[in-house]
């Protein structure tokens, strides 16, 4: 059989990262938010993972039961990424902070070591960043498919996914369902 050559792999793999591209720069999506709740069922199960994080800390979801999470899965090239990250992270440390309120970033760059510490500190980040793992760059997560970036899922006390929102996100209405879910300034 055949094998693939690199240049094929390349392109098929640019081409598998378009739909990603496209949202994350596309101006008509800056500013609209698509909120999908889902139902919690007796089918459900709580949402878990375990990553780790550049100095190879492990970041387990599990660990933050009792806690509201927010994950948000970002890139570093990604300008609305870049413009919610230091908001995510006004959340979660400093004098706006919201009690019992976990944020976690996934950062889905291909070159994370390369890319990840010079963003963090130019933006300040006191959040854990996690690395995805192989799944997660091929736009496969414990939410479904990563359809774009930024994408940000809430995650209630008992483990289970009760929002999620899709490119920017107005800080009035997160910080609304934050405190509906018992968030506190």
């Amino acid at each position: 059989m055949a094998s693939i050559p690199v240049c094929l792999k390349r392109q098929l793999f640019i081409l598998s990262c378009l739909p990603l591209l496209a949202a994350c720069g596309a101006p008509q999506d800056r500013g609209r938010v698509r909120q999908a709740v889902q139902a919690q069922s007796s089918k459900a199960k709580p949402v878990d993972f375990t990553l780790e994080d550049l100095e190879k800390n492990v970041i387990h979801l599990a660990e933050h039961r009792d806690s509201i999470v927010l994950i948000t899965y970002f890139t570093t090239w990604c300008a609305p990424c870049a413009e919610l990250l230091p908001l995510l992270n006004k959340l979660a440390n400093g004098p706006e902070a919201l009690s019992n309120v976990v944020v976690i970033g996934i950062s889905v760059d291909l070159q994370p070591k390369k890319m990840l510490p010079p963003f963090i500190e130019s933006w300040g980040l006191n959040f854990p960043v996690a690395l995805a793992d192989q799944a997660m760059l091929h736009g496969r997560t414990p939410f479904g498919q990563l359809v774009a970036v930024p994408s940000t899922y809430l995650i209630d006390p008992n483990g289970y996914e009760v929002g999620r929102f899709v490119g920017a996100v107005p800080m009035t209405h997160l910080r609304q369902k934050l405190e509906s879910l018992g968030a506190k300034r």
